[in-house]
């Protein structure tokens, strides 16, 4: 079979384009007679309608009547014989654009109220204890020594920073709730007539006390309260080695019955170590003053007014 000319083809493929898409379009002599030569134009009259088939008109009558019409084949540059016509380049591709992603909406943490004064937020690993400050340290007594940083309602009022109506066992299941698992508490021995201590163990805690100051939120650490008489500031910076621990008390049988030593002792978070704290100070300080003199006191810089309401957040570490 005889291949036709490259160029017969894309003419013939021109021409039925333009037969499908604009009827009265004419085309050139020149296209024409390849076509019917090649047998791929039909002649005048034969399959396309007669209107269509038109006498040449100059680019001139073209122009006026407002359309656009292929120049004779004559004037058109063509390939060399048997080179293959040249490929038009393609058009680039449009740039993909990126998904859109929808933005990461974080979820407000919950805080849950596990017993009354007392709220658990587990994504923040932190709990809340209502409370009220027991002392007055802007009196005619400003100073006020200390064995106790937070104590439950009725035990240890006078010599405390805070006082709750939360009892300590609450507490400690609370803290339980947040994946802690309670060490022990600080004791005191003799050994041959001689004193000796053994710290508190368990995991560490930061313990901070909120409060409202001429309506403006205030956040300090408990620490931040107490201040040594002897040599002055506060606890962590007197011994900067020392934290406080969820020691998590022990049970002890009084009057016949198990007892959380913490509950009837109110050592909800000790200073000195009376060896039943529910979160201990890992220093050890003897509250009995035959022992050891005294040292911690309110911090009247710090401290609000007797009767501010307070919360203690309790902070998983």
């Amino acid at each position: 079979m005889r291949t036709r000319p490259v160029r017969a083809l894309m003419m013939a493929g021109v021409l039925v384009i333009g037969a499908c898409t604009s009827p009265r379009a004419s085309v050139p002599d020149g296209a024409r007679a390849e076509g019917q030569r090649m047998g791929t134009q039909p002649a005048p009259g034969q399959g396309l309608p007669a209107a269509d088939v038109q006498p040449d008109r100059t680019a001139e009558q073209l122009a006026g009547q407002g359309r656009a019409e292929l120049p004779p084949a004559a004037t058109r540059s063509a390939p060399p014989e048997g080179a293959a016509a040249p490929l038009r380049p393609a058009e680039p591709a449009a740039p993909a654009s990126a998904p859109v992603q929808a933005p990461v909406v974080e979820a407000a943490p919950v805080w849950v109220e596990v017993s009354p004064g007392l709220r658990v937020c587990r994504e923040r690993k932190s709990l809340e204890i209502d409370g009220t400050v027991p002392i007055d340290v802007h009196g005619r007594a400003p100073r006020v020594f200390l064995e106790v940083l937070v104590c439950s309602r009725d035990t240890r009022e006078h010599e405390s920073l805070v006082v709750t109506s939360v009892k300590p066992s609450s507490v400690h299941a609370a803290l339980l709730m947040l994946g802690l698992q309670p060490g022990t508490p600080g004791s005191w021995s003799f050994e041959h007539a001689t004193l000796t201590s053994t710290a508190p163990t368990g995991p560490r805690v930061r313990v901070d006390v909120r409060y409202e100051r001429d309506g403006v939120g205030v956040t300090q650490p408990i620490e931040s309260w107490v201040a040594n008489l002897r040599g002055g500031g506060s606890l962590t910076e007197h011994d900067p080695a020392q934290h406080l621990v969820f020691a998590g008390s022990r049970f002890v049988t009084r009057d016949g019955v198990d007892t959380y030593a913490a509950d009837a002792d109110g050592t909800l978070v000790g200073l000195t170590a009376f060896g039943s704290e529910m979160v201990a100070w890992t220093a050890m300080y003897h509250p009995d003053s035959a022992f050891e003199q005294p040292q911690w006191i309110a911090d009247s810089a710090h401290v609000p007014a007797f009767g501010t309401k307070v919360v203690v957040v309790v902070h998983a570490e």
